[in-house]
């Protein structure tokens, strides 16, 4: 039974899957789903380009502790959390009254440039990237900026799902595409050449799906008539107030 927020958990899309391949029951492919379903997960946010209209696919409050000293961090589930690349952080800040800014993103060797042996000590104000999931920021923090905390904002991995309880990252109206892509892969795997028709029909739904998507976000960043934002918990509001009289009894 689907949850009326977070959808099909992994074991119901495993079923519906090996249900539309009249394959119910079938434990050896059964278990070859569960080993695809992370990475077709993965494979279907790349597909919708990283990212979904409701949160624009940006995760806050993701964070990295400086350490005096250290210079590099990770930005994996050890030390921020989740699982990120470096080309996906959208903004690297301090919130903190004294340090207050947002880093400037700078290309490593600009940074080696500057400070050839890393001896500069202060709260960064910039960071470079390392590799594909390593920060360098500087300066270095210093014994003072030790334990301030640096907020991240960005586009971040999906988790994987480790039980069959587990739900997939993947917003409820965009599951039954999902779920599709799923069977797909199931039909491609047992060699079924009916896997490249479902595939043109999964195109063709991705691609409504960020249709719908994108037309979510630009009604939501849209400036708003005077009327869409009158309500009755702004009955102080003498537009408000007249706004709700022409409703009156």
């Amino acid at each position: 039974m689907p949850s009326s927020t977070l959808g099909f958990n992994r074991g119901e899309i495993i079923d519906k899957v090996l249900d539309t391949l009249g394959r119910t029951g079938d434990v050896e492919l059964q278990t070859r789903l569960r080993d695809d379903i992370n990475l077709g997960q993965l494979d279907f946010w790349k597909r919708f380009d990283w990212k979904f209209g409701r949160k624009n696919g940006v995760q806050d409050g993701l964070s990295v502790t400086l350490v005096a000293g250290q210079g590099v961090y990770t930005l994996n589930t050890a030390e921020i959390g989740f699982e990120m690349r470096v080309t996906d952080i959208d903004k690297l800040y301090s919130v903190d009254p004294q340090y207050a800014s947002v880093l400037t993103r700078v290309e490593l060797r600009e940074v080696r440039m500057a400070d050839p042996m890393l001896q500069q000590r202060a709260f960064p104000n910039c960071y470079a990237a390392v590799d594909k999931n390593r920060i360098q920021v500087w300066p270095i923090p210093s014994t003072t900026a030790a334990g301030q905390i640096l907020y991240i904002d960005g586009k971040v991995m999906p988790v994987f799902m480790a039980a069959d309880s587990d739900y997939p990252d993947i917003p409820i109206e965009y599951q039954d595409t999902f779920i599709h892509y799923m069977t797909m892969l199931g039909y491609k795997r047992e060699n079924d050449p009916r896997w490249k028709e479902l595939l043109a029909d999964f195109e063709k739904m991705i691609k409504e799906d960020k249709q719908n998507d994108l037309r979510e976000v630009e009604n939501n960043l849209r400036m708003k008539w005077p009327e869409e934002e009158l309500s009755s918990g702004r009955a102080r509001d003498p537009n408000a107030v007249n706004w709700n009289l022409m409703f009156d009894d």
